[in-house]
């Protein structure tokens, strides 16, 4: 099994706002040292997606202003001690709620025990451009962006 150190992903359990929220987020959140570092000196990125966004086709659509996302490479990962959790608000009655990633030590109530605790999805290798593009799919990344839905973090992600 490889094992890729630090991978980004934009799914996580923090809400900035809502009846899910754990904590309350500042307006502007600063992005982790890891994606300021690549973005800078155009190093890939590693995102793990989950729902929707574990569809190739889906997530190279997922542009804004119909721009195409162009992935580098894609491949079936799960990520330890997180869990698949659909915690935040979506647009009833089409999404009535969006996936997110969510420590499995989070004080939330669950429906089910996982017997392993881990979360499945996508590892998807992107340049920083497109990186930033599904970022700002998902409403991330924004400097002046003060209704940030979901924040970046840094996990560890195995291919398999």
């Amino acid at each position: 099994m490889k094992v890729f150190g630090k991978i980004i992903t934009h799914l996580l359990f923090v809400l900035k706002t809502g009846a899910y929220a754990k904590k309350q987020l500042s307006p502007i959140l600063e992005r982790p040292q890891l994606v300021q570092n690549a973005l800078k000196s155009n190093q890939p990125i590693h995102y793990f997606g989950l729902g929707s966004n574990m569809s190739r086709k889906k997530l190279e659509n997922r542009g804004l202003n119909g721009t195409k996302i162009e992935i580098l490479k894609m491949e079936a990962a799960i990520v330890p001690n997180y869990r698949l959790a659909f915690n935040l608000r979506g647009f009833p009655p089409m999404e009535p709620g969006m996936g997110s990633l969510e420590s499995i030590e989070a004080n939330s109530t669950r429906l089910t025990t996982y017997k392993n605790a881990e979360c499945h999805g996508a590892l998807v290798k992107l340049s920083p451009e497109n990186y930033e593009k599904v970022m700002r799919s998902e409403g991330v990344g924004n400097e002046t962006n003060t209704d940030q839905g979901y924040e970046e973090i840094i996990v560890h992600a195995y291919p398999y």
